[in-house]
């Protein structure tokens, strides 16, 4: 499964109220909720106040990200995209050994403050 990052702006239509808006919102809720369950929607970012999210979605290529994925989203057909296709090293926990080997290692634990 592919690895896709991408902007999500909705557009208000005119006309509609804010308990129009607040509906709408509340049913794409349970949309990405759904996708989320069945592993298409890994991570969501929604900047306060602003009427877009930013998320990290897989799928198998990006006909399947707009057909099976965002396409099933209650406000598709309101969104704008931008889905740069994630390049390189698939995400990697900091534990793995592959990701620490670049880092001097240290005997001591790490201290928090």
């Amino acid at each position: 499964m592919g690895e896709f990052l991408v902007e999500l702006a909705t557009t208000v239509f005119e006309g509609s109220g804010p308990a129009e808006v607040d509906r709408r919102r509340a049913e794409e809720s349970v949309g990405a909720g759904g996708l989320a369950a069945a592993g298409h929607l890994v991570r969501l970012w929604c900047p306060v106040g602003e009427l877009r999210g930013i998320g990290l979605w897989g799928a198998a290529d990006e006909g399947e990200l707009y057909e099976k994925v965002l396409g099933t989203l209650p406000l598709w057909r309101a969104r704008r995209t931008a889905p740069p296709r994630m390049q390189g090293q698939p995400l990697r926990r900091p534990t793995d050994a592959a990701c620490c080997r670049s880092r001097p290692r240290s005997t001591s634990p790490a201290r928090v403050r």
